[in-house]
């Protein structure tokens, strides 16, 4: 491979998102240093990644530092300041129009052939897990936030909507003696598409028929008209549930999602109408005021709603596989996700050092005090030792241990 081949390669994945003058000045660079392919490769992803947190390589970088008497020392020198410019919080500035677009899905009807009933696809030996079951009817979402795992399995722009619901769910068998609990939101927002193709009046007879779930209705989505008009016909073991985060997270990390405020009107809503709600505080982001809005939102829950109108509560990080931070840098431009430290962890993920995790959830947890107690709440995708140190007072050991207390805690609360 000659040298115009190897740079070629080298930057082939961001071609199309390297504007020229960055182009030019990496190759620049190339030729004149001789760098290797993963430098070449390793500068490229900077470049864009920089770029979106206000960043301008040549300028901070390049100009204050050169000349450079060879390829190492221009290398030790990069290397330096990329990592003490990526292990600063992002900084996150109330915006008045976010920086994400909007993107564009086709949404079609279609007969799915993907396993209709599984085990929650985060679900792993390395973590104390909930047991959470998801019921699979719609595949890939349209809100464009940044960190979401579906546009990394669903890398087309297309939805798909079961046009066989009837079908997939007569299809699942449950364990007459069990409780489960089973959400429609790993795959998709729960009630972003209403009852198209009859989606929530064939979820609410599903749990009708299975007195033995709690079937969970996971969202972002304010669109609560059918539930409102329909109340009536709502089995007590249907729940909705919210995902959550302060509004400048939303504003810099959410394409087209409602504001906090109009989620948090939702979900006052619902409960009015007897309908048990839970909330997902999931990811937490570290950024710059993160310990401050995080507490503050934690308050703003406790004043908000009372602890019996809430079947349970979940807390989470964010965290990535291999796979997805690569279409996160790749495809997602505006984002000040990958402006931190991130370490390995189980399950081939990565995510943030410990510390910041656990300061993230003693942020929000200090704001929510005595009023999280009576609320069964877990953790999500993290080890028993971090659990043990954010609730000291935990007895599990293992996933069935937890699993089954926490399950017959949420029904009971029915």
């Amino acid at each position: 491979m000659n040298q115009e081949e190897k740079f070629a390669t080298a930057i082939k994945p961001l071609k199309d998102t390297l504007p020229q003058g960055d182009m030019g000045f990496l190759q620049d660079l190339f030729e004149k240093y001789r760098l290797t392919f993963q430098q070449t490769k390793k500068i490229s992803e900077a470049l864009v990644e920089l770029r979106d947190w206000k960043q301008d390589l040549y300028k901070n970088w390049y100009l204050p530092s050169e000349p450079f008497a060879s390829r190492d020392q221009l290398w030790k020198s990069f290397c330096t300041f990329y990592e003490s410019t990526k292990t600063q919080p992002p900084n996150y500035s109330p915006i008045s129009e976010r920086p994400l677009p909007k993107q564009h899905f086709e949404i079609t009807n279609s007969t799915l052939t993907s396993a209709p009933f599984t085990l929650c696809p985060t679900e792993s030996s390395d973590w104390l897990c909930c047991g959470l079951h998801n019921i699979n009817l719609v595949e890939n979402c349209n809100l464009g936030c940044s960190y979401c795992a579906l546009q990394d399995l669903y890398p087309e722009k297309t939805i798909q909507i079961a046009d066989n619901i009837l079908e997939r769910l007569n299809s699942i068998h449950l364990e007459p003696n069990q409780f489960y609990r089973i959400t429609t939101g790993e795959y998709s927002d729960s009630l972003l598409w209403g009852n198209r193709n009859g989606l929530l009046e064939h979820l609410s007879g599903f749990a009708k028929t299975h007195p033995n779930t709690l079937l969970e209705l996971k969202t972002k989505s304010i669109n609560t008209s059918w539930l409102m008009e329909n109340s009536h016909r709502i089995p007590r073991n249907l729940m909705v549930s919210w995902s959550l985060n302060p509004q400048v997270v939303i504003d810099n990390e959410e394409a087209a999602t409602p504001s906090l405020n109009a989620r948090l009107r939702a979900a006052r809503q619902v409960a009015d109408l007897n309908i048990k709600i839970g909330f997902h505080f999931h990811p937490l982001l570290n950024f710059d005021r993160a310990i401050q809005e995080y507490e503050a939102l934690g308050k703003q829950m406790a004043v908000s709603f009372q602890p019996h109108e809430i079947a349970f509560v979940s807390f989470g990080t964010l965290s990535f596989t291999k796979s997805q931070l690569k279409t996160v840098r790749q495809k997602v431009r505006h984002t000040q996700l990958l402006k931190t430290a991130f370490v390995p962890t189980g399950d081939q993920k990565w995510t943030y050092p410990e510390p910041i995790r656990l300061a993230l959830y003693r942020a929000i947890l200090t704001g929510m005090k005595d009023w999280i107690e009576t609320i069964p709440h877990y953790l999500c995708m993290e080890p028993l030792t971090l659990w043990q140190r954010v609730f000291p007072a935990l007895t599990h050991q293992t996933t069935a241990e937890f699993s089954t207390d926490f399950n017959q805690r949420c029904f009971a609360r029915l």
